[in-house]
């Protein structure tokens, strides 16, 4: 029983399991960030996280650590799923602000040609 507490312990105390906590916790900062449309903080903690990632998996997946390594990749999944979703919906509405920016450049070019003539 003792050695089965103690592999948990190690298990926690990994550097696998430290990253992938960090991978969690930035991906949360990211959703974090995005939702208060600081873009730049979510490229910031991209670049982080896709290091903590690279390193999560610099050695293979003992069979101890399989069940949070799932776990913590199928909770980032589901963050990642929201951030697309933020992004796409922020490229929308900047997409629509450039375009009535650009109708409203028409409108002065036409006002322009019309008072000239």
């Amino acid at each position: 029983m003792e050695s089965s507490g103690l592999s948990t312990k190690l298990a926690v105390d990994s550097p696998r399991s430290v990253h992938l906590r960090a991978v969690q916790t930035l991906s949360e900062a990211m959703v974090d960030s995005a939702r208060r449309g600081d873009w730049q903080r979510v490229v910031e903690l991209e670049r982080q996280r896709r290091d903590d990632m690279v390193a999560s998996f610099a050695d293979p997946i003992a069979g101890d650590e399989a069940l949070q390594v799932r776990d913590t990749l199928q909770a980032v999944m589901g963050l990642n799923v929201q951030l697309t979703e933020m992004v796409k919906q922020a490229r929308e509405a900047s997409l629509q602000q450039f375009q009535l920016l650009q109708g409203g450049q028409r409108a002065v070019q036409v006002y322009q040609t019309v008072s000239e003539s």
